[in-house]
């Protein structure tokens, strides 16, 4: 995580971050029950993960201007062969344990380039892609605009995210007709996290404490007093609520990190692609599979998940980063 190849501290401690939420969110066992208040805290405080992953990469490279041949051919490569290489191999996978006939084969194989196969997980690598391919627009624009332009842009966002709100009691037009449509998704987040980058909100810690605080009060505020509704559609990745946790952790280690940091940090969150990549894998083919993890309940369960699927994940990784093409599987190489 470099810029001009200096290590910015806090967005590698934010990747690091990161890493650790996507497992926490992924660990909890298919039995536990769903609707327990323990398994819903979990994937709530969780669900910052994927911003602050779109939210580091907005931060670098947003913060450089490439025309679009030279960054497609520098930085395309290292999301997009590993989320091949993964695809194929969560695809084969798959097939060995569930089989397939060939049509049914053919079809996932060529709809790679279109949308995720062989895992679910791999859909953030295809959003990522996406974000990659307008990078060159967006930091050309960037070069020449004002503060106050990319703030106004963001208050459009922001809008948006209020949607699963607004829906409840008007009628919002979410759809490609929709007067907000290009100003919505995960772009939000990629341009949110340059502006942070370069206008850090200068607010004391405890009241930047507001953005965690809040969103967890509002669903405390819900579940006391037994509101129906739906949790997955107005707590969830693009809503005001998980991206107000996403800017409290952003903001925070932006604040509290301020140089370089620890070596095993640092590389850790050079394989971030990878651990992602294979987490998944090694999470539920390996870590699930062990009798001692289900015997304690489910606190246990979520913590010894997430450290043996952390600790292996990095194991896998950091093995795969010695071979030669090393690049092409986890975007990183020796």
């Amino acid at each position: 995580m470099t810029t001009s190849n200096r290590r910015i501290g806090y967005l590698d401690a934010t990747r690091v971050l990161a890493m650790l939420l996507v497992i926490t969110l992924h660990s909890p066992l298919p039995l536990t029950d769903s609707k327990s208040n323990l398994l819903g805290a979990v994937s709530y405080v969780s669900a910052p993960c994927i911003g602050l992953f779109f939210m580091t990469s907005g931060a670098l490279l947003l913060s450089t201007s490439q025309d679009m041949t030279s960054f497609i051919r520098k930085r395309l490569g290292k999301v997009a062969w590993p989320t091949l290489f993964w695809s194929l191999f969560y695809l084969a996978e798959q097939f060995l344990r569930e089989g397939t006939d060939i049509p049914n084969a053919l079809q996932h194989l060529l709809s790679i380039p279109f949308s995720a196969q062989g895992n679910g997980v791999l859909w953030f690598m295809y959003a990522l892609v996406g974000l990659y391919l307008i990078t060159p627009i967006l930091s050309a624009w960037l070069k020449t605009t004002t503060k106050r332009d990319v703030d106004f842009i963001l208050l459009i966002w922001g809008v948006t995210l209020l949607y699963p709100l607004l829906s409840q009691f008007l009628s919002v037009n979410e759809s490609k007709e929709g007067i907000t449509y290009y100003m919505s998704g995960y772009a939000g987040y990629y341009l949110l996290g340059y502006q942070l980058h370069q206008h850090p909100i200068k607010w004391k810690i405890s009241h930047l404490s507001f953005f965690l605080l809040f969103p967890i009060a509002v669903v405390a505020v819900i579940k006391s007093f037994s509101f129906d509704v739906d949790f997955y559609n107005l707590f969830w990745y693009l809503s005001i609520f998980v991206v107000s946790m996403a800017i409290f952790w952003f903001s925070f280690l932006q604040r509290t990190i301020q140089r370089p940091v620890a070596k095993w940090m640092e590389q850790i969150s050079n394989y971030s692609f990878g651990i992602y990549l294979v987490h998944i894998f090694v999470m539920r083919r390996v870590v699930w599979e062990w009798e001692f993890i289900s015997q304690y309940g489910s606190l246990f369960q979520i913590a010894s998940t997430v450290t043996l699927t952390f600790l292996l994940s990095t194991l896998v990784v950091h093995l795969i980063s010695y071979l030669p093409f090393s690049k092409y599987i986890i975007g990183y190489k020796r």
